[in-house]
């Protein structure tokens, strides 16, 4: 039998249960209001930037128009300051947007709580890509049920509602998502990577088939595979025309090695992984498969004492070969705060503009991926080169961020370096 004492205890307990429960909830409410009030605060900044927004003022290439700059300038100020990428700051951007002036029911709701701020971007997500006569519908008969659902039934709601208020013809609709198709690359840890291939459907179910297909075949076959490693193997094949000696090395990769070496290293002093340019650090075993099949190769020294990179390349209107390469290598992506583009997609910029002096050499270049080229063109953004390839940034609203390459192997211990002094002996940077 429980105790009266026991019974006491279970009672404040569960009582105790109870309120921090209740607490949590309107925690979460309080969220859902301030989540509110940011929407509309970012709506005010969008009004304001446009307001104090000049005419583009670059010159060269299509000019933008104020409201290009305005919004441009906002996204990557709020990406910068908030510490999310600009995809993200553009969404916050648009969400606001849309809870101010289009959905302001759904804006109201927030505001009391009634659901999350997840919940208010799915409405304004899928109800935005909907003709204007049939949002207001959409809005009402999602505000309906939104309070009792979760994330993934509001959206499944979403995606239903769709269907059935909007005018356009499904062939209508496919036209437009297939124009948005595109192909994307993330990196993962322990030398992997995501790819994300945004296409049509019915290609999408080709590919699986076809993967699906080979890998039983394989797997018939006796391969020791698993299915899952088979179809990840028969997509690489496929694409790359090899066939994978090596999980997830494809034998039909001929590529462009460039290998990073401190330079006592060359002395038989190991003390640094082989990097992948455009991904980071990789195992030996892959480095090597790539180095094996790989037609040429760029070498770049380190500084022992230091980490930094030697070389510095000639002065000259555009960069040699040898000088774009060693940019590329020293940077390893575009050099915008937080942008993670890879060198290899961007283009060389002079940091301080050729046109108005500035000289092709290493301390005046750095990669931009084409959408930061044109932002520091066309936007007031500034930059400058500092000490040891630091750029730093001025946002148009006077925020500063300064960005290191991220190229500095290790410096070597002290008693290696005093092995082998510099000298005049020292091997050259290439």
């Amino acid at each position: 039998m429980i105790s009266t004492t026991q019974a006491s205890r279970h009672s404040a307990a569960l009582e105790s249960l109870r309120a921090e429960v209740d607490a949590i909830v309107e925690a979460d409410r309080e969220v859902a209001r301030i989540h509110a009030r940011r929407a509309e605060r970012i709506h005010r900044a969008r009004q304001l930037a446009l307001e104090l927004s000049p005419d583009d003022q670059s010159t060269g290439g299509p000019k933008w128009s104020r409201t290009q700059v305005a919004e441009r300038q906002l996204a990557t100020e709020l990406a910068v300051e908030l510490r999310v990428t600009e995809n993200e700051a553009r969404r916050l951007m648009s969400t606001g947007e849309g809870l101010a002036k289009s959905f302001t029911t759904t804006l109201a709701a927030l505001s009391n709580g009634q659901f999350s701020y997840r919940h208010a971007h799915i409405i304004v997500r899928f109800g935005a890509a909907l003709p204007a006569e049939a949002q207001a519908e959409f809005e009402q008969r999602m505000l309906h049920d939104a309070g009792d659902l979760t994330v993934v039934q509001l959206e499944n709601l979403a995606r239903r509602l769709t269907e059935e208020v909007q005018h356009e013809t499904a062939v209508e609709r496919f036209e437009r998502a297939a124009a948005s198709r595109y192909f994307a690359r993330d990196n993962a840890p322990d030398g992997m990577a995501y790819l994300t291939h945004y296409l049509p459907a019915v290609e999408a179910v080709a590919i699986e088939g076809m993967a699906n297909s080979i890998a039983n075949s394989a797997r018939n076959a006796g391969d020791p595979r698993t299915l899952t490693q088979l179809r990840a193997d028969a997509i690489s094949d496929l694409i790359l025309g090899g066939s994978s000696s090596i999980p997830g090395v494809a034998a039909g990769i001929r590529p462009k090695v460039a290998v990073t070496v401190p330079a006592l290293n060359l002395l038989g002093h190991d003390t640094e992984p082989a990097t992948l340019e455009g991904y980071g650090p990789i195992d030996e075993h892959t480095a090597e498969h790539l180095v094996a099949s790989a037609p040429s190769f760029l070498r770049v020294l380190t500084d022992p004492v230091t980490g930094s990179l030697l070389a510095e390349g000639q002065k000259r209107y555009r960069p040699g070969a040898v000088l774009h390469d060693f940019v590329k290598l020293l940077h390893r992506s575009c050099r915008f705060p937080q942008c993670t583009r890879p060198a290899g997609d961007s283009d060389t910029d002079h940091t301080h503009d050729h046109g108005l002096g500035g000289e092709t050499y290493i301390l005046n270049l750095a990669p931009l991926c084409p959408t930061h080229h044109r932002v520091k063109h066309h936007t007031s953004w500034s930059v400058k080169q500092l000490a040891d390839h630091v750029l730093e940034w001025t946002s148009p609203l006077g925020h500063v961020t300064r960005t290191s390459p991220p190229v500095r192997m290790r410096p070597a211990p002290a008693d290696i370096v005093d092995q082998h002094p510099p000298g005049d002996d020292d091997p050259p940077p290439f």
